[in-house]
């Protein structure tokens, strides 16, 4: 974004003095701080994250004049078998999706002053992503990867430098208080999986584990875990790789008059490159070339 518009970026854990100077005599805020992470066990709760409600109130004393915040496409749920638009049932499963579904309520019903507008992106890719990417590829270097249903589901993917966009679209051209898709292209973690080894220099091996066996092992996991603690991999992520989560947007690209400058995963899988070789076992591995690459045993064996 700080491309396009002057921009003032901010930490989540800024302190309130802060927080006040930033948000002095802009027009627009947007909210992109991870109020929870995928990667922990997680229980749902109503209400909003603290770090939001600071910045609504901040944004409310400073007379903000629009609140622009990124939720997720996950909202829906995992359980859809057909492709989702705004008009689609929401359905959320999952603790990660209800939480950031009860922010958007939370949001819209306490905010409505700040013309908030609450984009939903699908499934963002990018460097710095901490969750799915890092922990995949350190299994492939490792060896064989097993992946719930082979990895083949159909997921719509959009490149995090796109969300930025739209963002800005969303600043400019949103409706108070609705809501938007945000997406890019069609794939599938199967095809992600294979285009970053590639990129990396090694071929990936990739297995298909059934998915019943995949869900009941993670939650065999989830169940030890304790709550806060990260988990890996838990349901959610197994039914984020395993699942179909694909998305029409058409009505956000017409109203935000937007569309993604990236529409497939090898015209950003370059620029990715050097933070994927910077992952520390795709590092460690890489410092002991030529890669070396095994069978391991199938979750659960």
């Amino acid at each position: 974004m700080a491309s396009e518009v002057p921009l003032i970026e901010l930490n989540a854990d800024a302190d309130e003095e802060t927080l006040a100077d930033a948000v002095t005599g802009v027009e627009v805020v947007i909210f992109c701080a991870e109020t929870v992470s995928p990667a922990h066990r997680l229980r749902a709760r109503k209400g909003a994250p603290p770090i939001l409600a600071r910045v609504v109130e901040a944004a409310r004393r400073a007379r903000v004049g629009r609140l622009v915040h990124v939720s997720t496409a996950d909202v829906f749920g995992p359980d859809h078998n057909a492709r989702i638009n705004e008009k689609s049932v929401v359905k959320p499963a999952h603790a990660y999706e209800r939480l950031k579904l009860a922010e958007e309520e939370w949001l819209l019903e306490n905010a409505a002053d700040l013309e908030p507008v609450i984009l939903r992106p699908a499934r963002v890719f990018g460097e710095g992503e901490d969750w799915i990417t890092p922990r995949l590829m350190a299994a492939m270097v490792r060896g064989r990867v097993w992946l719930p249903a082979g990895g083949r589901a159909k997921q719509t993917f959009v490149a995090a430098e796109d969300v930025g966009r739209a963002c800005l679209a969303a600043s400019d051209r949103g409706r108070p208080g609705h809501r938007y898709l945000v997406g890019g292209f069609d794939s599938t973690w199967r095809d992600f999986l294979v285009s970053a080894a590639r990129a990396v220099g090694f071929a990936a091996d990739i297995a298909s584990v059934p998915y019943d066996i995949a869900f009941l092992r993670a939650l065999g996991v989830e169940t030890m875990t304790p709550e806060g603690a990260i988990v890996w991999p838990g349901t959610y992520a197994v039914d984020v790789i395993a699942k179909p989560r694909y998305y029409d947007d058409s009505y956000s690209r017409r109203e935000l008059t937007w569309s993604p400058s990236v529409g497939s995963l090898e015209q950003d899988i370059p620029a990715m490159t050097p933070w994927l070789n910077r992952l520390p076992e795709v590092a460690s591995a890489l410092a002991q070339a030529p890669l070396q690459t095994g069978a391991t045993s199938p979750p659960g064996r």
